[in-house]
């Protein structure tokens, strides 16, 4: 399995992000929507897996 460099992926995002800025301005909207929407989701995702790890180390305890 080969690592993935995400801080590629996010320079070409903001590279995006830049120029529809400038040239696109109906897309940038959209493209804002979106990043939103998927922070949006990566807090719910992050809170749940909080609260499920949380929970196992409150009710499985070491013998």
């Amino acid at each position: 399995m080969t690592k993935v460099k995400y801080s590629l992926f996010f320079l070409i995002y903001l590279a995006l992000l830049y120029l529809t800025s400038i040239y696109f301005p109906a897309i940038y909207k959209v493209l804002m929507y979106l990043h939103f929407l998927c922070l949006f989701i990566f807090s719910i995702m992050f809170l749940y897996n909080l609260i499920v790890i949380l929970k196992y180390i409150f009710t499985h305890k070491k013998k």
